[in-house]
């Protein structure tokens, strides 16, 4: 082989090398790229905005087991309703009725998060599926806390707390309860 076919040689495989090594930086960055976005997507996606399962009678209220909120923010999630009671419950609506922080303290009823649903008539052995928004004001530490869901009468009570209290009265203005961890971030 002579010195110019040796030295041609050598420049193609320079060329070639330099040309990998592009292609692999090209690579590497859109692989990076892409990576980043999924990761994005994958915080956006919350647990509590997920379809629920049917409410049953040996599960009435379906709602996820743990609820992430910012502080001072809001939240929309699904929650299902299956009348258990022989009557039907009328004007039933949901809303949270206590929470207890971490430390074991009862959370004030002005503190509590606000529930915003529709209320609807549900017939015994019937379900009810729930659009909600749950609303922290800002009167919540970043904790997590362990707190008390209920479904209520909305006609004869604007408010869970006051629903829970009332919960001895005959008939009950309580239909159905379930216990969830709220956990609110900063």
């Amino acid at each position: 082989m002579d010195k110019k076919a040796a030295l041609q040689l050598s420049v193609n495989a320079i060329i070639v090398f330099v040309l990998a090594f592009a292609m692999l930086g090209v690579g590497l960055t859109v692989t990076n790229l892409l990576s980043s976005k999924v990761e994005a997507g994958v915080d956006i996606i919350d647990v509590s905005e997920l379809v629920i399962d049917e409410p049953s009678s040996s599960e009435p209220i379906t709602l996820p087991n743990k609820i992430k909120l910012p502080r001072g923010k809001q939240t929309e999630l699904q929650v299902g309703y299956y009348n258990t009671n022989s009557d039907t419950a009328m004007a039933a609506a949901l809303g949270i009725a206590k929470c207890l922080n971490s430390e074991n303290t009862l959370v004030t009823t002005e503190e509590l998060p606000t529930v915003v649903s529709l209320s609807a008539d549900v017939s015994p052995s019937d379900s009810n599926g729930y659009s909600v928004v749950i609303k922290e004001t800002g009167d919540l530490d970043p904790d997590t806390y362990v707190c008390t869901m209920l479904v209520f009468n909305n006609d004869d009570y604007t408010s869970a707390s006051a629903a829970y209290e009332a919960r001895s009265e005959n008939p009950s203005p309580v239909y159905e309860s379930d216990s969830f961890f709220l956990d609110i971030t900063s």
